[in-house]
């Protein structure tokens, strides 16, 4: 995505333009995929501290610019479009954003209201999965 273009996502939010901002945001909107804060960090070049680059996330995130998944005990960044689910591979780590799969909404009871559904799935990738490599064997299968 284009700088401008970036810029103009952060100012429709009310966050200032700020080089990290506009970096760190760039990468991510760039990828196909959500990203990891150690792979944002890698992608960055000049790399940012890891704390700036926590409070830009944080940000980010906050302003709804980025959807903060987090599988396995790992979180990861992605673009905050729309709802889909998300599944990340139990062998190699990598989460993937299913578009095709909605995300449901539950009938809740009066008086509750849904902020905020995550839907993340774990399993084996096409890449990981014994279909797709037969002579891999997986633990519990």
């Amino acid at each position: 995505m284009e700088a401008e273009a970036v810029r103009t996502n952060l100012t429709n939010c009310g966050l200032r333009c700020t080089d990290p901002r506009v970096r760190t945001l760039g990468v991510i909107l760039e990828s196909k995929r959500p990203l990891s804060h150690s792979e944002i960090e890698d992608r960055l070049d000049p790399r940012l501290d890891r704390v700036t680059l926590y409070r830009v996330l944080n940000d980010l995130t906050e302003a709804g610019l980025l959807c903060r998944i987090t599988t396995g005990g790992a979180t990861r960044y992605g673009a905050s479009e729309h709802s889909h689910a998300h599944f990340t591979c139990d062998a190699c780590g990598i989460t993937t954003c299913l578009e095709t799969v909605p995300v449901p909404t539950p009938r809740l009871p009066d008086h509750y209201v849904v902020n905020e559904i995550e839907l993340n799935l774990s399993g084996l990738c096409p890449g990981c999965s014994p279909k797709s490599r037969p002579n891999v064997r997986v633990r519990g299968l």
